[in-house]
Parts: structure tokens; sequence; C-alpha cells
């Protein structure tokens, strides 16, 4: 009898360990129309400096990959389009979408990805939206997310790429970020090179 007990606390224990969280995170998708192609991700950051490629069969993809951290990378289709993705471990992303609208695919499994895929269905609401518009809607999202990885990539996008950017808003927005994403490499770089200027 005393085996028996043995052996069923043997299994528990084991069972236990294999549903820890690993250093891993697991991708899965869906785009339609794409058929047999081959997608990349690779990192955003210094937090994640490889490429790892996924090779989707009848519009469908998955792979398990090693992560240790929560970082930001690129999605990356066979036709160029890019779109930002956030991974950590433990995390089950699932993406939706089509080879129609490759630039907003529907991203879940952690707050970051939810979170912009809310942003970008929001912008997509808006008919016909001025450049300013489009600026203010995100000076909001990054003042009311300034701890998500999301605002990065919203403050890359619509405020430092241009050929003119405002120093002084893009230092307001970084100030109200919170500690762990200013040291992030690309907004500790950013602050540094406004201080410069």
């Amino acid at each position: 009898m005393k085996k028996i007990y043995l052996a069923y606390f043997l299994l528990f224990a084991l069972s236990a360990c294999s549903s820890r969280t690993t250093d891993s995170v697991r991708l899965s998708g869906e785009i339609k129309g794409l058929g047999n192609d081959t997608l990349y991700i690779y990192g955003a950051d210094n937090l994640h400096n490889r490429m790892d490629t996924l090779i989707a069969k009848n519009d469908k993809f998955s792979a398990t990959l090693a992560i240790d951290t929560l970082v930001a990378a690129w999605l990356q289709f066979s036709d160029g389009t890019e779109y930002p993705l956030y991974l950590n471990k433990g995390d089950e992303i699932k993406i939706s979408g089509s080879v129609a609208e490759l630039s907003s695919p529907d991203i879940t499994g952690n707050a970051p990805n939810e979170e912009l895929t809310a942003f970008l269905k929001e912008l997509k609401s808006i008919s016909q939206p001025s450049e300013k518009a489009l600026q203010q809607k995100a000076e909001t999202f990054i003042n009311s997310h300034p701890g998500s990885l999301a605002s990065i990539y919203l403050l890359e996008k619509f405020f430092v790429q241009k050929p003119h950017p405002d120093f002084a808003l893009i230092k307001r927005l970084t100030n109200r970020m919170s500690g762990e994403l200013k040291d992030r490499p690309y907004v500790s770089e950013l602050m540094t090179l406004i201080q410069e200027e």
C-alpha cells in the first residue's frame, strides 16, 4: 500500500514540475489566404537578437520559441510587411488575420499585444484620420499605458520617425514612461539623444 502512495506522490510531483512556466513561448496563428509560406520573427531590441522561422501550411503556423524575458520583436511576412510582436516566457500567443490586412492582425496572449491590437482597431474605425489626430490618439495611449511595450512602438512610429521630430514632446512622453520602459535599450538611447539636442 505504501508503494502505491509513493507512486501517486511521484506522479503528482512530476506533473507539478512539468506545469511550471518554462523559458519558452508558444505561438500559433492562422492568416487567411497565406497558404504555404515562411514568416520570420526577429528582435526589435538588444534583448532578443536572433531570428526565428515560422513555416505556414494551409494558412496556419505554430512554434515554440525559447524566451526568458519580455521582449519586443518583429513578425515579418514574405511580402516585407512587418508587425510588432511582444513575447514573454510562458505566453501562449495567438495570431489571426488575413493577407488583405497584414499590417493589422489580431494578436492575443499578453497585455502589450492585446493593447496594441485594440489601439490599431480603434484607428481603423476612424475614416480618413489626419496625422495630427493619429498623433493625439498615440499620445493618449502612451500617457495611459506608461508601462506597456506597445507605447515604445507608438512613440517611435508616430513621433520619432518624422522628418522633423518634436523633441520636446518626445521628451515629455518618455518622461511619463515607467522605469522599466526607460531601461529598455531603445528608450534609453533615445533619451540620451534628446539630452544632446
